[in-house]
């Protein structure tokens, strides 16, 4: 019986300030495939090819298509469902990565088009290559789009990456304290990191505020 395949991979020192990994996903469409996701903090980049999976929000119940693009950070569970044959070529964003790429329009619980963020011709070619199963090639497409895509600095923005890495080192268990020493010596003061969530991760419930007041 065919099975989901997975496969995660490094990213290239090119796309590190904002990617954490790239990674791709075939599903043969033999029988229905579920996945629970759940916030992590994080935005992803995804370009998908063959039929469009489904999205359930666990909370809510609203129900909605999942054919790639830019998707913001999640602050509810999703059940994920896959029926009929798929490929998708993935990057997992950094926890400031949505910031720095696209600051002017900083998803929560939504996705934009992958184009607007690397130009159609990209998103076209990376299909292609999924689409015969070269995956390979699909991967460098779409890490080559994002090394091109612009960048967005600020100070606040540069302020809050090393704060962030804190809270994700110590996987969120730390006191609003231990944020705004991280912050000073950083060379600034203290982040506007919310105190009302201790025990958090930067995506953890309720709703990752420590990563949603990012902005560049």
């Amino acid at each position: 019986m065919a099975t989901v395949e997975y496969r995660r991979l490094a990213s290239p020192a090119s796309i590190r300030d904002v990617v954490e990994h790239l990674w791709v996903v075939r599903h043969p469409g033999a029988e229905p495939d579920r996945e629970v996701l759940l916030p992590d903090g994080r935005g992803g980049v995804v370009v998908s090819v063959g039929e469009p999976g489904r999205r359930v929000d666990a909370l809510t119940g609203a129900v909605e298509s999942d054919d790639g693009g830019v998707r913001g950070i999640a602050t509810r569970p999703v059940v994920r469902t896959q029926v009929g044959p798929s490929v998708r070529i993935g990057a997992q964003l950094t926890p400031w990565g949505l910031a720095r790429l696209s600051p002017h329009a900083l998803l929560v619980d939504s996705v934009a088009p992958v184009a607007t963020l690397v130009g159609p011709a990209a998103v076209e070619a990376c299909a292609r290559a999924a689409a015969r199963g070269d995956d390979g090639a699909a991967v460098g497409l779409l890490a080559d789009a994002l090394a091109l895509a612009a960048r967005f600095d600020s100070p606040e923005l540069e302020l809050l990456v090393p704060v962030l890495g804190e809270v994700e080192q110590q996987r969120g268990l730390v006191r609003a304290s231990d944020v705004a020493r991280a912050a000073r010596a950083a060379g600034g003061a203290a982040a506007p990191v919310d105190r009302a969530a201790p025990g958090c991760g930067p995506g953890g419930v309720p709703g990752g505020r420590a990563l949603l007041g990012v902005r560049a």
